[in-house]
This record gives C-alpha cells, structure tokens and sequence, in this order.
C-alpha cells in the first residue's frame, strides 16, 4: 500500500474510534444547570461538528488518496496554500470596513483588476477560498505529517493521531470564575458566530450567580476532530494552532492529557506544553514551506494579528502590571475596586491598538491556562520553559512531559534537575 492511501486508512481507523466514542458516551443522568440553561441555545454541538467533517474528510480523501486520483506537486500546492491566506488577509481587511464601499478585487482572483461593491467583493473572496479549502487543508497537514517525521515523534504505525485540519469558523469558549479571586470553575464551548450583544447577554446572565465572573472569549482553534483552525489566521498563526492541537490529541494517548481535566494545574500544564511545542513545530513547518517556495510568504498573509500603534507601548508589560495589580486588590478583598480598575485599562489597550472587549477574573483566569500569556500569573509557564531548556530536542522534552500524571510529579522532576545542576 503506498504511503497517500496508508495514511487515509490511519485517518479513517481514528475517525471510526471517535464515532465510537460519540456513540458510547453520556448514558449517564444528566440534569441541566443554570449555566447550561443559559447557554443552551449557543452550546456547541461536537457530534454535528464530527459527523458533518468526518463524512466531508472522508469523501475528500477517498477520491484523493485510495483512487489514485492525480495531484499537483508540491510547489503548485505551495502555491495555492499562498493565495488561500492571501485572500484571507484580503478578506479580514474588507470586514474591517463599515461602508459598502467600492473596491477592487485583487488579481488573484481576476486577470483584470475590476470594481465590486464591498458585499460582492466578500462573497467572490469566500467562495473562491471554500474552493480551495480542501486542498489547502491536505497540504498543511502534509507539511505537518513530514515536520512530525522529522523530529521522529511516529510510531510503529506512523504519525498517530494523524494530522487531520479544518479551516473554519473556531467556536467561542465561555469561561467562568469566582469574583474573589481569579480562580477558574467552568468552561463551555459555544458556537461560532455569536454577536457582541448575544456575548454580552451570555455573560450577565451567569455572572448574575453570586460571586460569579464571567466571559465569552475567541479561541484560534479546537482539538475536537479534525481538528478546527480558525479561517481568520494567517499562514504561520494556523500552523502554530494546527500543531498545537495535535499535540492535545497526541497527548490523549498519554498519561498527561488523559489527566487534562484532573486540576487547573493539570489543565494548565497541558495548554502550556502545547503551546510550547506547538509553536516551536509551527515555526519549523513555516520555514520548511518558505524553504521549498524560495522566497518567505509576504508579512500581511503570513501573522494576521494585532498590533500595538505607539512603540512606546509594551503590551506584554503593561499586561502584567495589570494581572499584578488585579491580584493585589481582590487578595485584600476590594473586588469592586479590582473591578473598577480592569474597566480603566480597556481603553488605554484600544487606544494603542489592542482591541480587548472586555477585562475581568474570567479574562485572567482564562489566560492563567496558557501560562506563557503576559496575561497569566501561573508559574508553570517558566517552568515549562525551563523543562524545554534542559532536553536536548522536542522529541525528549515532548516523550518526557507527557509521562506525567500529576502536577507534582512534574515539579518534582524539576527540582530534580536543580539539585543535579548545583553539583
């Protein structure tokens, strides 16, 4: 069997465990609370998102992979992944428009340059990338599939999980914390799409629970399966989050993600760890994809991300001063004053080009969970940091952290290391 039809078996053998698992899961009594009331009409549907990409996946691949079907090679394919982000790069800045102005469509899309009204323009744009989406997604994870080989992070069988991506719209994540401390006590996905009054409605309704703070945050990518990359990135943004949920599925396996849920510390260690790595295997397959191009993919296309207008302007400093002075307050039982105070700093990150909808216990107990985030007080970033620091590759430090199954034994195998450095 060649390696394109070998791995679409792989992929369909980790599509039929994940139907068995919908399949098997939640006989147990299950009786709403308030928070699931609230958001029941926004939740998001995992069994709608793997029986609708599953069949989509597995009619792509069978007509791609096991018929034999011809396929472009790889710098045509490069090519394409190009003018995919470029569009989106194209498109994120039309949405950014509020007027139904007049402009010209990019020559990607024609052989001569022609005027479209705003809503033309966007649809022409989305529809072409809809066409192309498919074959975008095929080469991404073979990029990833080759990157992954590389740094002989296979088994027996391969790459396992397989690489497996959707470029779509991410799901929003509601996230709920005390109002005493920034302590997290719940999440929920919800669906794509929702509005600012809809978010803001979410958030009122459970942040009227008693000691209860609430927030309706982006998210750039969710490791169900496929895995779901939000369409809005730019190039090297989508294979960093591509890889990132890999490794949460990769860690599914293993002693680490199986305990992802057993203590913020837990679910922290996890998130951090992805990120980590994540971003050190996104790096690599961009500069592998820059490599086989010849020349880098232009800046626009390659981070859509935002930027601050004043250089004088330290986002990650003044974030933390922030998370520092927020601790202080509600530590000393001034909740209010905590409150009043994250509200006053909105507006000095708008103002130097950080859009941030809201700040409050939930904002910062969501990002304690990425705790290499400006946003985070959590000392696990660090410490993460440290432990990639003292392995010799990704394949040791990602073989090592993933055999933990608490967080103390972690912390145990740093100290560890300390005491061997201090001889």
């Amino acid at each position: 069997m060649r390696l394109p039809q070998f791995r679409v078996v792989l992929r369909f053998s980790f599509y039929l465990l994940m139907i068995v698992g919908l399949f098997t899961a939640g006989t147990s009594d299950y009786r709403p609370s308030y928070v699931d009331r609230v958001i029941a009409p926004f939740k998001y549907s995992f069994m709608e998102w793997e029986l609708g990409h599953i069949s989509d996946k597995w009619i792509y691949r069978l007509k791609d992979g096991l018929f034999g079907y011809p396929s472009t090679d790889r710098r045509t394919s490069l090519l394409d992944v190009r003018e995919y982000f470029e569009l989106g790069q194209t498109l994120g800045h039309l949405r950014s428009l509020e007027i139904d102005n007049q402009v010209e469509i990019p020559h990607v899309l024609a052989n001569e340059r022609k005027v479209y009204s705003k809503t033309e323009a966007l649809k022409l744009i989305e529809n072409q990338r809809e066409i192309m989406r498919g074959r975008v997604e095929e080469t991404i994870e073979n990029e990833i599939w080759e990157v992954l080989r590389s740094l002989h992070l296979g088994s027996a069988i391969g790459i396992w999980p397989p690489v497996d991506v959707v470029f779509s719209g991410a799901p929003d994540v509601l996230v709920i914390s005390a109002r005493d401390e920034i302590a997290l006590k719940h999440t929920a996905l919800l669906a794509y799409g929702l509005t600012s009054d809809q978010k803001a409605a979410i958030e009122e309704k459970v942040g009227s629970l008693e000691n209860y703070s609430a927030i309706v945050e982006n998210l750039g990518g969710v490791a169900v399966y496929p895995s779901v990359v939000s369409e809005r990135l730019g190039i090297r943004s989508s294979l960093v989050v591509a890889a990132h949920e890999w490794l949460h599925h990769w860690f599914f396996f293993k002693p680490l993600g199986q305990q992802f849920w057993a203590s913020n510390e837990m679910t922290t260690l996890n998130e951090t760890v992805a990120t980590v790595a994540g971003e050190e295997i996104g790096q690599l397959v961009y500069s592998r994809i820059n490599l086989a191009m010849d020349d880098s993919f232009s800046s626009s296309a390659a981070s859509v991300s935002e930027t601050s207008t004043s250089q004088s302007f330290d986002f990650d400093t003044v974030m933390r001063e922030t998370r520092k002075q927020v601790g202080v307050l509600l530590y000393n039982g001034k909740i209010e004053e905590a409150e009043d105070y994250m509200d006053q700093r909105v507006p000095l990150f708008r103002e130097n080009g950080y859009y941030i909808r809201k700040l409050n216990q939930a904002y910062f107990a969501f990002h304690d969970m990425y705790a290499t985030s400006p946003a985070s007080a959590s000392p696990i970033g660090e410490q993460v940091k440290l432990m990639r620091s003292e392995t010799s590759s990704l394949q040791e430090f990602l073989r090592l952290v993933s055999r933990f199954k608490d967080y103390e034994e972690f912390v145990g195998h740093l100290e560890s290391l300390n005491r061997n450095d201090q001889r």
